[in-house]
């Protein structure tokens, strides 16, 4: 005696696989839609380096814009992508237009799309009259991410004119930040104090 007959046992699988698929997606349980969002993402190539005066890879062209509304870092105006994921948490890229190109900023997430935590990478970077800063940012596979600064200062002279080339000072630092498994951002940092940097006029 047969306890299914065929129509009812394709019914019942497709019961099934409908109840698997609504699971895949938790967030749209509640209507985030941060799923559909994070597939219109591009995940972005590590290790991947950047400073102010370089250009931003072009990623995440056919992102949602209605969705990056939703999910974006304050007053960024585009996604470069997904730069990390695991079982918990997500790492989101945005990027806002600043002095010398884009800029990015870092979001962590969870899988629901509420935000965690939320760094950008630059303080010091710019440049003025008797001062240049610049800072090298290296985005690493394990959730690291590394800054790399320099700054240079020098006086001007009495008259406004132009800077006084043998009063050139430097320092260097590093900003070390580690995105913990539960989406928190760690900062360390670390500096040397500004150093007199010797001036030869022989080799103007």
């Amino acid at each position: 005696m047969k306890l299914f007959s065929l129509p009812s046992t394709i019914l019942l699988l497709l019961l099934c696989l409908s109840a698997c698929n609504s699971h895949s997606v938790p967030d749209d349980e509640n209507g985030s839609g941060f799923i559909a969002y994070l597939k219109t993402l591009d995940t972005i190539p590590l290790p991947l380096h950047y400073s102010p005066f370089q250009d931003l890879p072009d990623l995440s062209t056919r992102h949602d814009k209605e969705l990056f509304k939703q999910f974006k870092y304050a007053w960024c105006t585009k996604p470069l992508g997904v730069l990390y994921q695991n079982a918990g948490t997500v790492g989101i890229l945005d990027c806002s237009l600043g002095d010398y190109g884009w800029v990015p900023f870092l979001t962590t997430y969870n899988m629901s799309g509420e935000k965690i935590d939320s760094t950008n990478f630059l303080d010091i970077s710019g440049a003025d009259f008797g001062y240049l800063g610049v800072e090298h940012v290296t985005f690493l596979k394990n959730r690291q991410i590394t800054v790399l600064d320099t700054l240079k200062q020098w006086e001007i002279k009495p008259d406004g004119s132009d800077i006084i080339e043998e009063s050139l000072k430097m320092k260097t630092g590093k900003t070390q930040y580690t995105i913990l498994k539960n989406g928190k951002i760690k900062t360390q940092k670390s500096s040397s104090p500004f150093k007199q940097v010797l001036f030869d006029s022989t080799s103007l």
